[in-house]
This record gives C-alpha cells, structure tokens and sequence, in this order.
C-alpha cells in the first residue's frame, strides 16, 4: 500500500471541504434548484450525467464519488471518467459546477 505524506492528506481534505461549502452554497440558491443537464433521446429513458451511483436521481451519494476523483487526470491510475462532466480530461471545478446544477438531493 502506497504512503502518502502528510501534506498530501491535509490538500485533499481542505479541497474536499471547499468543494463541499460551495455544493452547498450552489444548492440553497434557488437559482439552481430543480435545473440540470439531462441527456436522453426519442424512446430511450432519460439520463442524468451526474448519477454516479445507479440510484434514482443525483444525490449525496453521487456527491461522496464525485469528491473522491475529484482532481485527478487522464492518465491517473485512478481517473474515473463517469466523473469528467465536462469531457476535458480532467475532474474540476467545471465538473463541479455541472454536477451541483443536476443535484436533486
């Protein structure tokens, strides 16, 4: 099992949390509230991009997956690309941004 430094846990904590204040700032506003990028087409059931876990709907338990890949790379071992939103190669903020649109708690 690979040992990580220290600092290294103490960065991904203080990302985690930063990025779980903004989730939910993004989710009291009202101006997100319900929205969401849905993809589907004619006769095939709709798909949320953002459904990580299979469950109906995107909630804390697609939030828990999302946060663990988050700032990881194409090319990381652990790269998840169900995480990559926005099909850039990396999991960020812009990723972020479009999972809390399709939060629905």
């Amino acid at each position: 099992m690979t040992q990580f430094p220290l600092a290294f846990h103490e960065t991904v904590m203080r990302t985690l949390s930063v990025l779980f204040v903004l989730f939910i700032a993004l989710m009291s506003s009202s101006a997100h509230a319900g929205t969401g990028v849905v993809i589907g087409s004619l006769g095939a059931p709709e798909v949320k991009l953002a459904d990580l876990d299979g469950t109906p709907g995107v909630g804390f338990g697609d939030f828990l997956i999302f946060a663990g890949g988050f700032n990881r790379s194409e090319g990381d071992s652990d790269f998840d690309d169900r995480l990559d939103l926005n099909g850039d190669g990396t999991i960020g903020f812009g990723d972020f941004l479009l999972f809390a649109t399709q939060f629905s708690g």
